[in-house]
């Protein structure tokens, strides 16, 4: 239980740090590699069968992408620093959680196990 308490956290630390360094090479080259996102959502194939499913989905995607140009530009130089000390403080609580995870799976009695009956079987 311990290993897959581990193995959580490793995983999830690794998507953790991919998301950060995504971030952060999004910052380092700048909102302009956003600026061409609108004209990628209007051209994504079967937009019917998206607006059946997401209603309104071009509208939204286009301000998330205007939202995230203006957010991405606002940031400047500061937002790679930012980007680090998110993810320190989040990887630092990921490491924390399964220290007490594993602390507590350590913690929980085993159930006792029954005596074992020698084989006295006589001749």
């Amino acid at each position: 239980m311990v290993i897959l308490v581990w193995v959580v956290a490793a995983l999830l630390l690794v998507g953790w740090s991919l998301a950060g360094w995504a971030l952060r090479e999004l910052l380092v080259h700048g909102p302009q590699l956003l600026d061409a996102l609108p004209a990628w959502i209007q051209s994504l194939p079967y937009p019917a069968v998206l607006e059946q499913w997401l209603p309104q989905w071009q509208e939204w995607a286009a301000l998330g992408a205007t939202v995230a140009v203006h957010a991405l530009g606002w940031l400047g130089a500061a937002g790679v620093v930012i980007v680090w000390v998110v993810w320190a403080i989040g990887a630092a609580l990921l490491l924390l959680l399964a220290l007490l995870l594993s602390w507590a799976v350590r913690r929980i009695p085993k159930p006792p196990q029954p005596p074992v009956q020698a084989n006295t079987a006589s001749s």
